[in-house]
Parts: C-alpha cells; structure tokens; sequence
C-alpha cells in the first residue's frame, strides 16, 4: 500500500471519524481507524461496535493499493503538526505505516485490518432522502431529555417514526420529554414506515 494525499483531505476525513472511535480501548482495535487506498481515493472506517462511520478522500498518486488499520488519534494529530497545503506520501512497510512530508519522516504502528469490525451493507433496506440541516435540527432539539446512562437502555436513545412524509424523533429521561418533527422530501423505494430506535 502507497499513496499520495493532501494534509487538509486526510485531517477532514479523520475529524469525521474521530467522534466514533473507541475511547475506553475494551479492545485495542478499535482505537484504531481503518485505512483502505484504492484507484477512487482513500476510504476510513471508524466503529465502537454500536456506531459506524465512513468516509473518503481524494488521493494525488497511488502506487499501489491496500487497507490496514492504524491509531486514529495518533494519525489525526501527526497529520494536524503538517504545515498547510502539503502533501503526505503514506506507505505501509510490514507493520507499520510510514508517513513522509516535507517536515520529516514518521512511523505509527498498525493492527491487521482482518480483525476490525464492520457492519454489513444491507441493501435490501429502504431509503429515504432528508436535508442534513433537518435532520440535526432534529436530533440538536431533543437531545437534552435523553436519559445518560439510565439502567432502562431504551431511555438513552432516541425514537424515530417514519411515517407519511414525516420524521417523527422523540426522546425522554422519565422526567422530560421533547418531541421533534422533520419531513422529508424523496423517496428512493417504496413508501416507508415504520420505527426505529437509535
């Protein structure tokens, strides 16, 4: 594996992931951010077993392709100290990731990408397209009534009813309850309903 990349590419693609990864370490995997380079870019997968979030980046070169998995702090802060608009040539050499910039050369430790986690792609799901701005107005304006490590797990989460064009979101701590309401705009498969629990 080795590839190209901008400073500012890969510290936006980390600052996405970074929210997700594991900071308790119950396994040391999943501190780490997965690492995948291929012809369309560079691809990360951050999960703590119940969330998962990916994202991608464009490269400058690739020599050849491959995934591994590596700290995400570590990489995010080592690419951060990168003075702006340089480019970062990333090589994986047995177990360890070899990063070379203009500043200097280093090297982070990596755990094979076999034993990190991921969710399966369930295509048979139905979709639906909703504004970002709606959807976080939404989740920003009842998350104050959510329980915080409540023994009733159902009341650290949010209810979400999809039905008739709209996204009903509610949440609750036993002592409040705040009720939130979005519609969304398109439908990529049949009409949806139904709830789900986040």
């Amino acid at each position: 594996m080795q590839a190209v990349f901008k400073k500012e590419d890969i510290t936006k693609a980390l600052g996405v992931t970074l929210g997700v990864v594991e900071k308790k370490q119950t396994l040391p995997i999943l501190a780490n951010v997965l690492l995948e380079i291929n012809e369309s870019g560079f691809h990360l997968t951050a999960t703590d077993l119940e969330s998962e979030v990916r994202t991608s980046g464009p490269l400058e070169s690739v020599s050849s392709e491959g995934r591994t998995t590596t700290s995400a702090k570590k990489l995010n802060d080592l690419c951060r100290l990168i003075p702006d608009g340089s480019s970062i040539e990333i090589k994986l050499s047995g177990d360890k990731i070899q990063l070379k910039t203009p500043s200097g050369k280093y090297s982070l430790a990596t755990l094979p990408s076999d034993g990190f986690p991921t969710f399966e792609n369930q295509e048979s799901g139905e979709q639906l397209k909703v504004n970002s701005k709606d959807l976080r107005k939404i989740f920003s304006t009842t998350s104050f009534a959510m329980g915080n490590q409540d023994w009733r797990h159902y009341l650290n989460g949010l209810y979400l009813s999809i039905k008739e064009g709209e996204i009903i979101a509610v949440t609750t701590d036993a002592h409040r309850l705040a009720v939130a309401t979005v519609s969304y705009t398109h439908l990529r498969a049949h009409e949806t309903r139904g709830n789900l629990v986040c």
